[in-house]
């Protein structure tokens, strides 16, 4: 077994202990931050292992070009990376093998176990470098094209640029954030696009600067760095996966706090109009009313207390200073000390009153919206933020889905029992509730239409690109219209400006070409370091994880790897 692995592997892995920072609240940090020796394993020579992986994918017949795709005197590389749990991966997948992004097709070619800070990902500057080397090369006569994939917070920090957040943080042009609120057409036509030229003359405007970072977006267009990668920025491709999901929680975030201020408008009648005989705590909600109700009264109670206290010493005031006109001074300044304290607190107390103490995403509605995406298998991460994962918003991106989903705050409306609220109020929150629904059926639908023009692995015709660029055209104009108050972000930035471009450049959809693979290499990860949980040796534990990930990614191996058929789905 272990020859059948060398022989596979060709002594190419090399691991080291490499000092990284990493966060600590130790009082020994600095910033936040300690340094720490952590386990990193690398590729030695990346151009020889990816020819390598060439010449035994012709020999197993397993290369293929799309269906003319990629052009037939090209070879097309992907590599990029991501993290995941306690380790930051890269890896490269050959676009032409009949499933780019598979996992089986994702070689990670360096791992360390640590975050992927900038300062950190400094060590893998010399193993990117090699990428140079190889986009010289050929392969049986064949150009070899290296392209860059990733989420697009990777992406900025490899090639220099301040943040995700900065003024000027689109990685392909210098369209500032304030301009990307503007609708397209009336945006600079003439913004200049990045390069590895310009980032480099951009970072040595920021050097001549003194390297200053507050002053990043007003000297070097917010390049903070070198580029880690000798790759063209016209091959970086845009992170469609990280734009689906990015957009749509954003889409569903606005939707839920539109919900939620129903649930506040409904639960602050239902405590307004509440009787003191009334016993309906059946719900939590409903409990959440009655709770609310008695914190009210006391603080009536205190209120009314409060003022007449004030009233006694305003009536004070005036007599204090007849029965004593000696010491009427000291005692008229105690008096109004105490009178100005009590309006404070009376106002403070009323301040209070007014608020509703309903807990983001705990009214009916609200939360009902979690209970339709459990409906159609969806389960949002609770320990991140509620986020979404790239199969949900497939899921959710289907009709039915979206109208169930939008349906939600109207039949939870018309199921809800609501004797203490007048009818009036009450239709006119059933009201609400439907319109909330039908604006955001609209949004959900035109973004649908996009993630599914955009997301897939086939070639895309100029009547495609026609047609992609209307339904995100139409999405944006939408969206700006329904939304007025709210931000246009980055995600939707490379979306209206750089995908069509990008899809007309490459000829397929972003399906081949995005970071999806890299997304799913660290459960294999997990799953082999549970088998070789027991070593005690970090770095040695790092190394066989890696080992058996490569032997499982050699075309050898997987030429004899059996796919699972499905069973169809009885009727």
């Amino acid at each position: 077994m272990r020859k059948r692995q060398s022989s596979l592997l060709k002594d190419n892995l090399h691991g080291c202990l490499q000092p990284m920072l990493l966060p600590s609240n130790k009082a020994t940090g600095v910033n936040g931050k300690v340094t720490v020796d952590v386990p990193f394993v690398f590729v030695k020579d990346l151009p020889a292992m990816i020819l390598d992986y060439l010449e035994r994918h012709q020999s197993k017949g397993s290369l293929t070009w799309h269906n003319g795709v990629i052009p037939e005197n090209e070879i097309w590389i992907k590599v990029g990376g991501d993290k995941g749990g306690t380790s930051f991966k890269l890896a490269f997948q050959i676009a032409n093998t009949h499933r780019p992004n598979s996992l089986q097709n994702t070689v990670v070619f360096a791992c360390f176990e640590a975050p992927d800070s900038t300062a950190n990902l400094q060590c893998l500057i010399p193993i990117l470098e090699q990428l140079s080397s190889l986009q010289r090369q050929t392969w049986r006569e064949k150009i070899i094209r290296t392209f860059v994939f990733g989420d697009y917070e990777l992406l900025t920090k490899i090639y220099g640029i301040c943040s995700c957040n900065a003024r000027y943080c689109c990685l392909y042009c210098h369209t500032s954030k304030a301009d990307m609120q503007a609708p397209l057409e009336e945006q600079d036509q003439s913004v200049q696009y990045r390069s590895l030229a310009s980032l480099a003359e951009s970072y040595k405007a920021y050097q001549e600067d003194g390297c200053r970072k507050v002053r990043a977006k007003d000297v070097s267009n917010s390049v903070i760095a070198k580029a880690m990668i000798p790759v063209e920025i016209d091959q970086v491709v845009i992170p469609s996966l990280h734009i689906s999901l990015g957009i749509y929680k954003k889409l569903f975030d606005m939707f839920e706090s539109s919900c939620h201020n129903i649930d506040l408008k409904l639960y602050k009648w239902s405590v307004e109009f509440a009787d003191e005989d009334d016993d309906n705590s059946a719900t939590n909600f409903e409990q959440q009313i009655s709770n609310e109700f008695e914190r009210q009264q006391k603080i009536d109670s205190v209120m009314t207390q409060k003022q007449k206290e004030l009233e006694q010493l305003e009536e004070e005031l005036p007599l204090q200073f007849f029965q004593d006109q000696k010491n009427a001074g000291k005692a008229f300044e105690g008096i109004a000390n105490k009178a100005f304290k009590i309006r404070c607190e009376l106002e403070e107390m009323e301040h209070t009153q007014n608020v509703a103490d309903l807990p983001f995403g705990t009214g009916p509605i609200a939360s009902g919206l979690d209970d339709t995406l459990k409906r159609h298998r969806v389960e949002r991460q609770a320990y991140h933020g509620k986020a979404f994962v790239g199969n949900h918003v497939q899921k959710c991106c289907r009709i039915e889905v979206i109208k169930d989903l939008t349906a939600t705050p109207k039949n939870v409306m018309k199921d809800m029992i609501c004797d203490t609220i007048p009818v009036v109020r009450y239709t006119d929150l059933i009201r609400e509730a439907s319109s909330i629904g039908e604006t955001f059926m609209e949004i959900f639908m035109k973004f649908a239409d996009v993630h599914f023009a955009i997301n897939h692995a086939k070639a895309v015709s100029t009547e495609d690109l026609n047609q992609i660029d209307a339904c995100i055209t139409d999405f944006m104009s939408s969206y700006r219209r329904m939304f007025p108050g709210h931000s246009i972000t980055p995600k939707m930035h490379l979306l209206e400006r750089h995908a069509v471009e990008q899809l007309r450049r490459f000829g397929v959809g972003f399906g081949l070409m995005n970071e999806q693979g890299g997304e799913l290499v660290h459960t294999e990860f997990n799953r082999t370091g549970r088998v070789v949980h027991g070593m005690k040796d970090n770095l040695q534990r790092l190394l066989t994880i890696m080992r058996r990930h490569h032997v499982s990614t050699t075309p050898e191996i997987q030429a004899q790897v059996i796919t699972a058929v499905k069973r169809p789905k009885e009727e």
